[in-house]
């Protein structure tokens, strides 16, 4: 393990935002799906288990080592209305 602090990345336990967005970035590594499931796992036993401190430890070491990035989140693009679309279609107009 590198020891270095200054390569030695903190991760953001404190909100479900942060956390999704960790997870997302296991889920995107090229990570073999053992280890993804594993670092999951701990993200859960962390998060759902009280906060362990030994967990955190273990957690944040083992995702520095893998070099895992959280994901940002997708930027939130405008929604069309559905009520915007009503009257907008073509209509078709039977002639008989």
């Amino acid at each position: 393990m590198d020891h270095n602090s200054s390569s030695t990345k903190v991760f953001d336990f404190s909100t479900q935002a942060s956390i999704m967005s960790l997870l997302a970035g296991i889920r995107k590594s090229e990570l073999p799906t053992v280890v993804k499931n594993e670092l999951r796992d701990l993200v859960f036993l962390y998060t759902s288990g009280g906060g362990d401190e030994s967990v955190r430890i273990s957690l944040e070491q083992k995702l520095n080592n893998y070099k895992i990035e959280p994901v940002a989140p997708p930027s939130q693009k405008p929604v069309e209305k559905l009520e915007e679309k009503i009257g907008k279609t073509n209509t078709i107009v039977w002639i008989i």
